[in-house]
């Protein structure tokens, strides 16, 4: 059964978190966490639901991130010169006489990896560099 179920069964926090073995500390801070307000004729008042909960922690897990040291204009001037053939090496030495912020070499390896640089250049050191 689920938190909702219990609350609807009128349940003591303790005794929802002795019946799912979770500690009464984490039950309640689920609930506070992720009630929502519900209005009707009469009054408003708060209420946990399961779904709205879920679409809750969904929000706060994508903002958890660490926010990229780079900007859209760091990561073109390496796609720019990966096109031209240079490597990451070079790239990364030749940035700070063109003063851009441009990641490290290995970063920019990982990007190639990770296909945060587009496809095609993938192929190019793909040869060059066991990943």
């Amino acid at each position: 059964m689920y938190i909702y179920q219990f609350l609807n069964l009128a349940m003591s926090i303790r005794e929802i978190a002795k019946a799912i073995k979770s500690s009464p500390n984490t039950i309640s801070k689920e609930i506070k966490r992720n009630k929502t307000k519900t209005n009707n004729k009469y009054s408003s008042f708060e209420r946990y639901f399961p779904i709205v909960a879920q679409n809750k922690y969904k929000k706060r897990r994508t903002k958890c991130k660490r926010n990229s040291k780079f900007n859209y204009n760091s990561i073109k001037y390496v796609e720019s010169k990966i096109s031209e053939q240079w490597s990451p090496e070079q790239i990364y030495q030749r940035s700070s006489l063109d003063n851009v912020k441009t990641p490290s070499t290995s970063t920019i390896y990982r990007l190639i990896k990770e296909r945060y640089i587009t496809k095609i250049f993938y192929e190019i050191f793909k040869k060059k560099r066991k990943f």
